[in-house]
Parts: C-alpha cells; sequence; structure tokens
C-alpha cells in the first residue's frame, strides 16, 4: 500500500502541516515520502524542503500516481484538497481512494466540501463538528488523535522564579497581542511569559513586547532542546483541533495553563494535568498564584501530564490506528 500525503499550504509552518509530513513519514520508512501541494517549489517554507518529495496537486499528477502505484491511498489534510480530489474522482479517476483529515472545528462552507467515505477527526470536538456541522455519519468518521513521539521527560530547571511559554504560530486566532496586553502589569515579580513562534503578527508582537515588563520573543525553538528552561506551557486561541503544543507539554511532563475550549481540555485536565481559565480576566487572577516548581502540585500535575501522552499521544499508538483504517480504504472496505 503506497500512501500519499496532501496539504494545500506549505508555505508557512502548522501543525496540521507537521502531521501531514509526520505521516508521510511513518508509511514512507525506506523512502522519501511523496507529498502533494498547491504550494510552488519556491515557497515552501524552509523548514520543511527537505521533508519530502514535493509535487504540484493536479488530475495529471494524481493519474500518474495511480498509474505507478494502483493501490495507493491519499491523505488529504485540507478540505480545499480533499474536495478537489473528490472532483478528480468524478472525472474519470474512479480507483481514487482518499482519506481525509478533519484538523480543526469550521463553521463555513459545508455546502461546497466534498468527503470521501473514511474521515479522521483528530478530536471529540472535530468529530461532533463533522457530525453537527457536516452532517457526516457516524459510521464514516474514526476519531485518531494526533500523537508525536516519545522524547522523554525533560527535567524542570532549578533557577528562582516562574517561566511561561507560549508556543505556536503568531496570528490571530493564537491570541498572543491579546494575551501580552491583557497580562501586561499583572505577571508577578519573578514570573516571565514567552513568546516562541513565527507568523504574520510578528513584528507587532516584538514591537509590543519591547515595551513589556516581564514578557519576552523567543521565535522559532526546538522544544525538544528548550522546553527544559520553561515551566508551564500556555495556550489561549480562539480555535484549536488538537494543539500539539500542549501534547508537547505532556510529553515533556510541563503543566498546562489554557482556556476552556473542548479540544484543549481533551489534553488538559484542569486541576489534574494543568489549570484552565474561562476568560482572559480570569487568567489575570490565577497568573499570580501558579504553584511553584518545588511544590507538591506542580510535580503532581506535572506527572499526571506525563501520564496523559502515555495513555492517550503516542506517535505509535497513532500509526497504528492510520494503518488500520488505510489499509480499509486501500481495499474498498
Amino acid at each position: 500500500m503506497k500512501v500519499i500525503s496532501v496539504y494545500n499550504n506549505f508555505a508557512n509552518t502548522g501543525g496540521a502541516q507537521d502531521m501531514a509530513l509526520r505521516l508521510a513519514g511513518s508509511f514512507s520508512p525506506h523512502t522519501t515520502p511523496i507529498v502533494l501541494t498547491r504550494t510552488s517549489a519556491g515557497h515552501i517554507t524552509g523548514a520543511y524542503e527537505k521533508a519530502a518529495d514535493f509535487m504540484q496537486l493536479s488530475r495529471k499528477q494524481v493519474k500518474d500516481i495511480l498509474r505507478r502505484w494502483p493501490d495507493a491511498v491519499f491523505l488529504s489534510h485540507d478540505r480545499k484538497s480533499t474536495t478537489r480530489l473528490m472532483i478528480y474522482k468524478t472525472m474519470g479517476l474512479r480507483n481514487l481512494k482518499v482519506v481525509h483529515v478533519a484538523h480543526s472545528v469550521f463553521d463555513n462552507l459545508r455546502r461546497f466540501t466534498l468527503f470521501p467515505e473514511h474521515v479522521v477527526a483528530i478530536s471529540k470536538a472535530v468529530e461532533a463538528n463533522l457530525k453537527d456541522y457536516f452532517k457526516l455519519p457516524a459510521q464514516r468518521i474514526t476519531m485518531i488523535p494526533n500523537g508525536l513521539p516519545d522524547r522523554g521527560v525533560k527535567e524542570p530547571r532549578r533557577g528562582p522564579g516562574i517561566r511561561i511559554l507560549l508556543m505556536g504560530r503568531i496570528y490571530a486566532l493564537k491570541r498572543q497581542l491579546e494575551i501580552a496586553e491583557a497580562l501586561d502589569g499583572y505577571l508577578p515579580e519573578g514570573t516571565e511569559l514567552y513568546f516562541a513562534g513565527t507568523g504574520p503578527q510578528e513584528h507587532e508582537l516584538t514591537q509590543l513586547l519591547a515595551a513589556k515588563k516581564n514578557m519576552h520573543f523567543l521565535g522559532q525553538i526546538d522544544p525538544a532542546k528548550h522546553i527544559c528552561d520553561y515551566d508551564y506551557v500556555l495556550l489561549f486561541s480562539q480555535k484549536e483541533g488538537l494543539p500539539l503544543s500542549l501534547i508537547e507539554a505532556c510529553m515533556y511532563g510541563r503543566p498546562m495553563i489554557t482556556n476552556t475550549l473542548p479540544s484543549v481540555l481533551e489534553i488538559n485536565v484542569p486541576g489534574t494535568t494543568g489549570i484552565s481559565c474561562r476568560d482572559l480576566d480570569e487568567l489575570r487572577s490565577m497568573i499570580k498564584d501558579l504553584p511553584a516548581p518545588s511544590s507538591r502540585e506542580y510535580i503532581r500535575m506535572a506527572r499526571n501530564a506525563r501520564e496523559r501522552y502515555g495513555q492517550l499521544f503516542t506517535e505509535s499508538r497513532m500509526n497504528e490506528a492510520y494503518r488500520s483504517l488505510l489499509e480499509k480504504a486501500s481495499t474498498g472496505k
């Protein structure tokens, strides 16, 4: 069985892109994975350009792949690409087999979105969105949470104070600018907030943070190398599918600070693996009373976060579930 990964946009980094490439590599362990995209070669971000053999998503390309690998399954990670593939199927490519992976919740373009027989939901919130908004029957949906390879627990730093890390693409949905403004003047002495990532609001954020006390901009970082420098992972997005930054927090044994989005609470269990707040006002109040990294409460949450990763979010568990589904799709069952 040949698996071809598909994603519309590799001009920037993001969770869906990361998972598309990770799964592409998992199902092409001895060869360079083929990934179809609408991003031209010159615009694929440097973080991804060597990760796969990128080809343009077109009917001709899909037809050529099917001629070479008649059993190929196309694992598509965005609605535009999936709809395009389903149109190709109606245009004569009858043996085209597609599995769609839904990474987020949507409330638009229902009538302009075509789904195949097999659809993956990465979280319960996404599954509910597929049923309630897109009206997909439950038997067509398979829930497979995102997973990451285990890089082990990173021991916490031994320095004074509290360091909080917010990782993610810097744009409106992640709310970095809002968070910086909301917490200005509310971080107690010794508590530092660090923003990591790149994105369209990066310049605005760096300008804003220049005048803020106890807030810093890091740019893009490798969590495996730097997570040991931080005590908590913060995420307070407007919308999420199943955020990889929180799965990384669990894997490395870091308590989380989040809002109450349903998909976020599938990772961060309030009072068990971290702390949740209804809104930014509550976050301002709570930030002053975070358990110190040396406290029993912090150590308990850190341990629980690591255990939750092992229970739900390992890469091996994810790959096994995908393999089962892709084999089913390949045989037409």
